[in-house]
């Protein structure tokens, strides 16, 4: 009986994944060098070349290092989805200032606006991911958002890509105490 009703639930389950809508996330690969934080709007410049961060001094300075990745949510399928954005997910608005993002409903064949899985570090917080990469461990500070896809179907299905952006975009200085740059 219980092998039964395993197989008619694998059945079920092959049927809903056949009827599901077409759609994918486009995610470009993160700029690099790292960009400068602005509490104006979206950052869009990198870092000046050789610039440096004197750290415990500036630790939670406004010299802030912002992380970013673009991504786009596209429906290809015959049929509306509806896509939430939660977590580190934004979207510029008409003053390039990040604005949270919430829920985009895609008509068919419809793209999303671009979308940045974004947010902003001290020179602390990244020099902790730097020490944490040292010793083996995980990097403690990232960049985190989720995007789920639903189809206006009773029994319609449900996709769900977790985003993930961390990184080790600094480094000490060689022979200079105190020190970091951004990682060559």
């Amino acid at each position: 009986m219980k092998v039964s009703q395993l197989i008619a639930a694998d059945g079920i389950r092959s049927r809903l994944d056949a009827q599901a809508p077409e759609v994918t996330v486009k995610v470009s690969p993160p700029p690099w060098e790292p960009l400068a934080w602005t509490n104006t709007g979206m950052p869009c410049n990198t870092w000046p070349h050789g610039h440096t961060w004197h750290f415990p001094a500036e630790q939670q300075g406004s010299n802030r290092i912002a992380l970013q990745q673009v991504l786009v949510v596209e429906n290809k399928s015959d049929r509306r989805v509806q896509a939430r954005f939660d977590g580190d997910l934004v979207v510029a608005d008409d003053n390039r200032r990040p604005t949270a993002i919430g829920v985009l409903l895609l008509e068919p064949g419809e793209s999303s606006p671009e979308v940045y899985l974004q947010r902003d570090f001290t020179i602390k917080e990244l020099s902790g991911n730097f020490a944490a990469r040292e010793a083996g461990q995980e990097l403690p500070h990232r960049v985190l958002g989720s995007v789920t896809v639903e189809d206006d179907r009773d029994n319609g299905s449900t996709d769900r890509w977790d985003l993930v952006l961390t990184g080790c975009s600094v480094v000490p200085v060689a022979d200079r105490d105190s020190l970091w740059m951004i990682a060559p």
